[in-house]
């Protein structure tokens, strides 16, 4: 039995044990320590025996080893996430690569001159690379002649947003917008002096 359970009679360490498994649904868990207990009665009493400052402090301490466990296994995840990203060749500059690859994919490289989509095999790796999506339609008409349509998508705006954050654009942007508006209002800075 764990630690946390041990000094509680057995109806009320089923009773935390139900509260932590359930998620917290103290109506559930006195209906499974108290089997044929009355549905409306359990509501009160359920709430009342959480209550009570023993099994209180029994669920804390069940919450605690849980969310101990929790983050433990976060970070063991998080170490194979590493161990993964290491594994895959996963780099910052193979990332800013591919987002480059998005942000200035031009469409003029992967259409043809009637505007159909040119074959993968006619693309390069980095014009393939450039597209976020492909979709192929067909539609049939009532002659039964069919008509296949392409649509190429790229998500330029995003990557190039993406790009000019990692490179500081916005924040020169920013201390240029401030300097111009300081010199639009004539702000100058206050003479300590004359305050």
């Amino acid at each position: 039995m764990e630690e946390y359970l041990k000094d509680l009679k057995p109806a009320h360490a089923t009773f935390v044990a139900e509260y932590l498994k359930n998620g917290g649904n103290a109506t559930a868990a006195y209906h499974v320590a108290y089997p044929g207990s009355d549905p409306e009665s359990a509501k009160t009493l359920g709430s009342r025996l959480y209550r009570k400052v023993h099994i209180g402090a029994s669920i804390a301490a069940g919450q605690k080893i849980m969310n101990d466990a929790v983050q433990a296994g976060l970070q063991d995840a998080a170490k194979h996430v590493r161990q993964g990203i290491t594994l895959a060749g996963i780099t910052k500059e193979r990332v800013l690569v591919e987002m480059a690859r998005m942000g200035f994919a031009n469409l003029g490289d992967v259409l043809n001159d009637d505007g159909s989509v040119k074959p993968f095999s006619e693309m390069t790796e980095d014009e393939q690379r450039g597209l976020a999506a492909v979709e192929m339609q067909r539609y049939t008409d009532a002659k039964g002649n069919e008509t296949v349509t392409h649509k190429v998508k790229t998500d330029k705006v995003t990557a190039l947003d993406r790009l000019m954050k990692h490179l500081g654009l916005y924040e020169k942007d920013n201390e240029q917008l401030g300097r111009s508006i300081a010199l639009a209002f004539k702000v100058e800075p206050k003479d300590k002096k004359a305050a």
